[in-house]
């Protein structure tokens, strides 16, 4: 067996120990934030997919490609949760095939070691088991491809690390820290001068530039619409010690994967304890005496520099010097360190794999290689337990993070879902315990006092929520709701009013608006509100409803008529539920080629944008007008 064909034969035993340690994922659900990403993600439903995908409007974060592979899926084998877990771990067994290409390539020690270490982390499960997590997987391995490309010669090979990289970023824009990567490798392997380097990664430095500056502002787009200003005000101080604490934790944690949970403990930042500097005062300095000492001595300092640096530029994007959403709920998640611990864990057993080679002990190597994997295997599969379903993710996130107060709260909703509402209120207020400044937990335990009939304390949770976060409509527009169920309808308009002036295309607080007035004996005017509200959401059906018996039953004919040929003009004729609306008012004063003309458009705009909601009724209609 040649040496190619002894590295393709690696290759597969990584890639099939890998798809087997993960198989079992197969079989799991979705879990949190799957819904928003794949099962109920706005991008993968309705007209112009792919534009509304590669142009950013009206989504949080801009990773068209992972979207466009969720799209590509959907149309291929459906987005099942096995099909989507099946996906994830073929990719995470091409990144550790990829990384051992890579290995292979720079000529790192123990690189069959160092590639299998990784591939079976326990770190690495929650972006493998996680549905969500397939833009981390797509993007290492775009990245692994682009550094592999960059690492060869010729124009059409540095065009194509280019064009990787790109591709990388779009599917996640943490790789922005690639170039930086490329340059300490270039340093490390002594391949160019640093200002050649630095020359010829000029375009891959506009390209993170602009990805990163673009990720900034969707990422503070959806920062200010979900969070409080509070959660980001830290001081520079407070930061660094932070990224001191983060830093020390991923390395940890990399070394001893021990205790690791969904969502860790919130930590309380002191800048003013002199103990609080040690983390990151020790990793500065470390730096600079590995600095030092490569200058001085070189040899192994040489490679331990540049791992520890590039732990470090890998990390850079989750230290906490930028708003990154999740850090609303832990400063540390395990996904994270997916990029980071591709350099660390092959890095570490290459300089181990060196520093024995001489020595009787690379005799044992492959038994001590042998051990690691299989104790790492054994931790990875049982972690890989607590992605199996919703139930399970909070319920063990909670016993190993009691104060993981997001855990506490989105249990509680669980519960709800399942009946169990005494115990979803006692999650919410533990929640409320470990930290009452978050809206989130108060506006969850209004939900709960509703259904187990405590209106009064519902609604001074919506009020406390909404004093909380108050550039945020979902507080004021639930205690409208609850201020309508309790008969305070007046009031409710007031919230309402607010909701709508924080977000005037909202159409749930539209029709709440227009249900509230109709409960003050205003149906005109309610009647105004609904048809605002399905102009704004074609497929909303309670605005739909609401607007349609107020149209058969309080507004006289030409009155909706007249409602309804404006909303029509507005959308251009565009809006089915608007146009099913216009042909059954046309055909109730018998205006049967009015009618028709108005069905034609329903159906032509509910085919064309992929509403399905009125189907029925629009057939229904167009029978009544041929009948």
């Amino acid at each position: 067996m040649n040496p190619r064909q002894r590295d393709l034969a690696l290759a597969g035993v990584l890639f099939l120990v890998t798809a087997l340690l993960y198989l079992r994922t197969t079989g799991f659900g979705f879990i949190w934030d799957d819904d928003a990403n794949v099962t109920a993600n706005a991008l993968l439903s309705g007209p112009d997919q792919l534009a509304r995908i590669w142009t950013g409007k009206d989504i949080y974060q801009f990773y068209p490609l992972t979207f466009t592979s969720y799209w590509l899926q959907d149309r291929l084998v459906g987005l099942s949760p096995a099909a989507c877990h099946a996906v994830n771990l073929v990719l995470h067994g091409l990144v550790v095939v990829l990384l051992f290409a890579l290995l292979r390539r720079l000529q790192v020690p123990g690189a069959f070691w160092g590639a299998l270490l990784f591939g079976v982390h326990p770190m690495a499960t929650e972006t493998v088991a996680w549905v969500t997590e397939r833009k981390n997987l797509l993007a290492a391995a775009l990245a692994l491809g682009a550094t592999l490309a960059y690492l060869g010669t010729g124009r059409r090979r540095y065009l194509a690390s280019l064009a990787l990289f790109a591709l990388a970023v779009l599917a996640k824009t943490h790789v922005v820290v690639l170039p930086a990567f490329l340059l300490l490798l270039d340093v490390w392997r002594r391949r160019k001068s640093p200002l050649r380097s630095l020359l010829g990664l000029v375009p891959f430095a506009l390209a993170s530039l602009g990805a990163a500056v673009l990720t900034v502002m969707f990422e503070t787009r959806h920062v200010v619409r979900d969070g409080a200003e509070w959660e980001w005000a830290a001081t520079l101080p407070e930061r660094l010690v932070v990224a001191g604490k983060i830093l020390t934790f991923y390395l940890t944690h990399a070394i001893w994967p021990s205790g690791l949970a969904f969502i860790y403990d919130p930590w309380t930042v002191d800048a003013s304890r002199p103990t609080a500097w040690i983390p990151i005062i020790a990793w500065v300095v470390g730096c600079l005496v590995l600095l030092m000492l490569t200058k001085a001595r070189g040899g192994p300092f040489r490679s331990l520099t540049f791992v520890a640096l590039s732990f470090v530029v890998w990390l850079a994007p989750v230290l906490g010097f930028f708003r990154v959403y999740f850090m609303r709920y832990s400063y540390v998640q395990d996904h994270f360190a997916y990029f980071a611990l591709l350099v660390l864990v092959p890095g570490t057993v290459g300089m181990v794999a060196a520093a024995t080679r001489p020595t009787p002990v690379a005799r044992i190597a492959p038994i001590a290689g042998v051990l690691v994997a299989a104790a790492f295997s054994w931790v990875t599969w049982n972690h890989q337990a607590d992605f199996r379903d919703l139930e399970t993710l909070w319920t063990r996130t909670i016993e190993k993070s009691p104060r993981a107060w997001m855990a506490l709260t989105n249990l509680g909703v669980h519960r709800s879902g399942q009946g169990r509402d005494a115990e979803a209120v006692e999650l919410h207020r533990r929640a409320i315990a470990v930290d009452d400044r978050r809206a989130e937990p108060h506006l969850n335990l209004g939900f709960a006092l509703e259904v187990t009939g405590d209106a009064d304390g519902a609604i001074a949770e919506y009020r406390k929520a909404a004093e909380l976060e108050p550039e945020d409509p979902v507080p004021l527009y639930n205690l409208g709701n609850a201020l309508v169920r309790a008969g305070r309808a007046r009031e409710a308009m007031q919230a309402y009013e607010s909701a709508l002036g924080k977000n005037r295309e909202y159409p749930q607080a539209l029709n709440g608006m227009g249900v509230a007035l109709a409960e003050t004996g205003r149906p005109q005017i309610a009647a105004q509100y609904w048809t605002e509200a399905i102009v704004v959401d074609p497929s909303f059906r309670d605005g739909y409803r609401n607007l349609a018996r107020a149209l058969e039953q309080v507004l006289s004919s030409s009155e909706a008529v007249a409602l309804l040929q404006r909303a029509s003009e507005a959308s251009g004729g565009g809006n089915p539920a608007v146009e099913l609306l216009l042909a059954r008012t046309w055909l109730r004063i018998g205006n049967r080629q009015e009618a028709t003309l108005a069905i034609d458009r329903a159906e032509t705009a509910a085919r064309d944008r992929r509403i399905h909601e009125f189907d029925r009724d629009i057939q229904e209609t167009r029978l009544s007008i041929s009948g």
